[in-house]
């Protein structure tokens, strides 16, 4: 699972309720986004939006069809792009069950799933507020609890990359998108010129 050096990934990870997918989505609709950036939009919520599957009746099951997607999407957007920025990872597996499960599922080690990204921007997430759910109605967190025992999973997973960078919360999603650009501006030697929207 080692990244391809000539190519890059990207993945944004995180908990629900950070901003992750709002940020993916503007960076996506960008009107001048270089032609070698790929992007790869969220497998989960896809998955269960177009199959039986759901992660609280099935987690080993809907783990599964989640990388299987995530792999393939992240593989075309490869073959076509330099760069690739993914809404969510492959190391996701070890956040949402437990490690032997996950290993099972993918074959390898939390270490050489991470390997496979260039970098990863972790998302902190908005810990206040009652509307959860709001910007995706497939989320199936209740509380601010779950959400940070999820946050703490995941960020005990993809907080191991070697270049991992934290995306602090902003009042707007736009200063959030701003403060990305920034930051793959500086690890992609100024891929998004100016950082124009």
């Amino acid at each position: 699972m080692e990244q391809n050096v000539e190519k890059k990934i990207i993945a944004f990870a995180g908990t629900a309720h950070s901003g992750k997918s709002a940020v993916w989505e503007l960076l996506k609709s960008m009107e001048r986004v270089p032609r070698d950036i790929g992007f790869v939009g969220e497998a989960a919520t896809d998955i269960m939006n177009t199959t039986n599957l759901h992660p609280l009746i099935n987690p080993i099951a809907f783990q599964e069809a989640v990388k299987i997607l995530q792999y393939e999407r992240e593989e075309t957007q490869l073959r076509e792009n330099k760069i690739v920025i993914s809404d969510r990872g492959l190391a996701d597996a070890y956040v949402f069950l437990d490690a032997s499960d996950a290993e099972n599922i993918v074959g390898c080690s939390v270490e050489a799933l991470l390997d496979r990204y260039y970098a990863v921007f972790f998302f902190m997430p908005y810990l206040s507020g009652d509307h959860i759910t709001d910007g995706n109605q497939q989320r199936y967190e209740t509380s601010m609890e779950e959400l940070l025992v999820q946050f703490e999973k995941s960020y005990a997973v993809w907080g191991r990359h070697k270049n991992m960078i934290p995306i602090p919360t902003f009042d707007t999603v736009e200063h959030r998108k701003d403060y990305v650009l920034s930051k793959l501006n500086q690890i992609l030697d100024n891929a998004f010129q100016d950082g124009v929207a």
